[in-house]
């Protein structure tokens, strides 16, 4: 007999009705986790499943805006010319297009210069003796124009202006292109081109912005041909001159090659005269 009078079966039967019970219990919590869990998942895919229309939505409004202030941009009458100036005064967004270009000498001599968005002055020929002896040249790359630059040309210099790149400045527009850069970075990976170590690129005289008319990255610089001052801005502030010819680098300490050189989405390289210069990505 128990303490309490029962027999051993009857405390037993009650221990068991007891763990029956607690049994009970188990199942129905464990029954209302599922439940509760299932119910969880459902509203994270109800969430993710809103989420991605919002987005959708968001994307094709922007989509539709976007092509709707675009519009005035599709005839571009100057995006297919190839402008030919001569001496003058150019105003950026009434004389020439707003973007950046390539210059090429047509005839003649000539300086040609501007003050924004960059200070830009240089001297343009077609007479090969002095672009070979004076450091003239005849072609320029990426120059930009915004609406704010004037281009000056003076003397007898004939230049055709070719746009290789437009850029919009229109505030509506560009506030719906960064609104929609901003929206695609959460719908896919921007993807973009890379160059692989120990790839050369060929440069001529110019500016050249990073991460835009050149690739990011670390690079070795070796001169081809001609002579020329090399100037870069950031990340390290760097002048230098670099020629092929035995004379400039003996008498003047002209260098052939310069190592290390970081570019970075800040970086402007300037070629100032005429060469050609590799850069090898290391």
């Amino acid at each position: 007999m128990g303490i309490f009078g029962e027999s051993k079966q009857e405390i037993i039967n009650r221990y068991e009705k007891i763990i029956a019970g607690k049994q009970s219990q188990i199942y129905d919590l464990t029954n209302e986790n599922i439940s509760l869990k299932n119910k969880i998942e459902e509203k994270n895919k109800e969430l993710y499943d809103l989420r991605s229309s919002i987005l959708n939505e968001k994307h094709l409004e922007h989509e539709k805006s976007l092509n709707k202030v675009s519009k005035k941009l599709i005839n571009n009458e100057f995006l297919n010319e190839k402008n030919i100036l001569c001496a003058g005064r150019y105003k950026g967004g009434r004389d020439l297009k707003v973007g950046i270009y390539n210059l090429k000498i047509v005839s003649g001599t000539g300086i040609v210069e501007t003050k924004k968005p960059d200070e830009v002055f240089f001297r343009i020929t077609d007479n090969k003796n002095d672009i070979k002896t004076r450091g003239l040249t005849d072609e320029y790359r990426n120059l930009v124009v915004t609406d704010e630059t004037i281009v000056s040309i003076s003397e007898s210099a004939k230049i055709e202006f070719i746009l290789c790149k437009k850029v919009c400045l229109d505030k509506e527009l560009q506030k719906y292109i960064i609104e929609k850069e901003n929206l695609l970075k959460e719908i896919s990976e921007i993807k973009s081109e890379k160059i692989k170590k120990g790839d050369n690129i060929i440069l001529g005289i110019g500016k050249y912005y990073g991460g835009k008319t050149i690739p990011l990255g670390l690079f070795n610089m070796k001169i081809i041909s001609g002579s020329t001052s090399v100037e870069i801005n950031k990340p390290d502030n760097l002048y230098f001159n670099m020629s092929d010819n035995s004379e400039d680098i003996d008498k003047y300490s002209y260098i052939k090659e310069y190592s290390g050189i970081q570019i970075t989405n800040d970086t402007v390289l300037e070629i100032k005269h005429d060469a050609k210069i590799e850069l090898t990505l290391i």
